[in-house]
């Protein structure tokens, strides 16, 4: 591993730009979540939102591939997906309600879930510059869309059993054609959540990236969408935290992710009365 950010603020679900110099991630450092960029080499870390108020969080940005725009979600009752460009200008809300969003090939139209806190999910897509949005898919529960190489990514959840809510990674070409199975995960192998799912495309389109639980560890893990293997790429042996999302370098040699180590004693304190 190599170590990109140094603040004593909590750090989470980094995206990289499309060029690959500069990732954008969201961190707690000043008091509130918000997010900041800083270079891929670890320099020149700044914040572009300035947001307060304790009633709203924000969170989960992604990159557009056409460098134009950065996607996040400002929550305040119900998650709303605004967007802001990387030198913290031209912040506005492109969708009311959603959240699993995910840019397009070209970064022209943005994917979501608009069904949040809900029992069945579907898919629309909205165009960067505003408009009605577009129903992709209604059926089978469709979720957390990822957009490659003219192929549609999506999650689908299975029917819970035994409280366990568990998802299928399937594939369509076009986006609202037939589907078919790529992979599965179990609900109780993600990290915090079950619904913390959305598997990151690599750039050739070869493996989706999740991070996956064993216990108190979460490893990396990535999907071939050849041949359904799954391949466990990192092997961390102590209590680890990876949540929500990772993302690809353009040359799709490395993962950039958020790790937290929790390690904890047992202690006794002396003298207190």
């Amino acid at each position: 591993m190599t170590r990109v950010t140094r603040q004593t603020g909590q750090v989470q679900t980094p995206w990289v730009s499309p060029d690959g110099s500069e990732l954008v991630y969201l961190s707690d450092n000043g008091g509130h979540a918000n997010l900041w960029v800083i270079r891929t080499d670890g320099t020149r870390a700044r914040q572009i939102t300035f947001e307060r108020d304790p009633a709203i969080t924000i969170g989960v940005p992604k990159w557009s591939p056409a460098g134009d725009a950065i996607v996040y979600i400002v929550n305040r009752d119900l998650p709303q997906l605004w967007v802001i460009r990387s030198d913290g200008r031209g912040a506005r809300k492109l969708v009311e309600r959603g959240m699993w969003a995910s840019w397009g090939d070209d970064g022209k139209w943005l994917y979501y879930t608009p069904n949040v806190n809900a029992e069945r999910y579907t898919i629309e897509k909205v165009p960067l510059t505003g408009g009605a949005p577009v129903l992709v898919r209604g059926e089978n529960n469709s979720t957390a869309p990822t957009v490659g190489r003219g192929v549609l990514y999506f999650v689908a959840l299975v029917t819970p059993q035994f409280g366990s809510l568990d998802w299928e990674i399937r594939r369509a070409s076009p986006e609202d054609g037939p589907s078919e199975l790529v992979g599965r995960i179990a609900g109780n192998r993600l990290p915090f959540s079950s619904l913390y799912i959305h598997p990151s495309l690599s750039k050739d389109g070869r493996w989706l990236a999740q991070a996956l639980s064993d216990g108190a560890t979460t490893n990396l893990w990535v999907l071939s969408t050849e041949d359904g293997s799954w391949r466990q790429v990192t092997d961390f042996r102590e209590p680890t935290y990876i949540l929500r999302q990772v993302s690809w370098s353009p040359d799709g040699q490395f993962i950039y992710a958020s790790v937290s180590k929790n390690n904890g004693d047992v202690v006794i304190y002396d003298g207190l009365i």
